[in-house]
């Protein structure tokens, strides 16, 4: 597989060099992408990152991130948005199995009700503005389960190469293993909280609705440590991280807001 990150590395070196190892050791892409190629564009919009149908591209995974989101954010939520584009999409929609992908397909036809347990919550995923992202957030769904394992996939990479140098540099810290965990965790928690509609998340109540869901998946993630990853710096960083209140899922927000329009 070649991987093209030179749009990236013309903003950050590391971040690119980043990405092309995550990329290049995830035996989880290796198997998806097989033979194809992986290339990494960059562009000014609002969206964070989004992923072209690889159907349309040959196979390729062809992603594209926002300038402002590189620029911004460390190596570690940078790491968890990729695992979003391809771990709550395209390749999780092969990943899932047949069997799985039908029975989504049977909800969003049927206009069906689905919860996620650990918040209570219901949804119909075909009201959402992106069906992949409920189906992909509640606890339990073959879809959440396939994000989450990439996420776990992604983290015990990172810790792997916390002390490797690629290259002759370091490419990633402690803070990035625990960046990519609360990545992953507000993009459920923001998820799930606004029904798919994530601007919402800024203003109170649905601040609090994050932060309830963010807790709860939490507390799942450190019950689920050990099939997460084996590895003990993802467990110790996993048992390390802490609920968010309302005021500072605001603040996250607004940390957000100020980098795009920076």
């Amino acid at each position: 597989m070649d991987i093209d990150v030179t749009q990236v590395a013309k903003i950050d070196a590391r971040r690119s060099e980043g990405l092309k190892n995550i990329i290049g050791k995830s035996g989880s892409i290796q198997v998806f992408a097989g033979a194809n190629d992986c290339r990494f564009f960059v562009n000014n919009t609002t969206n964070p990152a989004s992923i072209a149908n690889p159907a349309s591209k040959g196979g390729d995974l062809e992603i594209t991130i926002s300038s402002w989101f590189l620029k911004g954010y460390s190596v570690g939520y940078v790491m968890g948005m990729l695992c979003h584009e391809v771990g709550a999409h395209y390749m999780a929609d092969e990943g899932i199995g047949d069997k799985a992908y039908g029975n989504e397909a049977t909800t969003l036809k049927n206009k069906m009700k689905i919860a996620d347990p650990l918040t209570k919550w219901t949804y119909v995923p075909v009201e959402a503005s992106q069906s992949d992202h409920i189906f992909a957030c509640c606890y339990g769904s073959p879809r959440y389960d396939y994000y989450r394992n990439l996420m776990g996939e992604f983290a015990t990479l990172i810790s792997m190469y916390l002390t490797v140098p690629v290259n002759g540099k370091l490419l990633y810290t402690d803070e990035d293993l625990t960046d990519l965990l609360d990545c992953w965790l507000m993009d459920v928690a923001s998820i799930l909280a606004t029904k798919d509609r994530r601007p919402l998340g800024v203003v109170f109540p649905y601040s609090k609705y994050v932060a309830e869901a963010y807790a709860a998946h939490l507390a799942q993630l450190k019950t689920d440590a050990a099939a997460v990853s084996s590895d003990a710096d993802v467990q110790n960083a996993i048992a390390g991280l802490k609920d968010k209140t309302a005021s500072e899922i605001m603040s996250a927000y607004g940390s957000m807001a100020k980098k795009l329009f920076a």
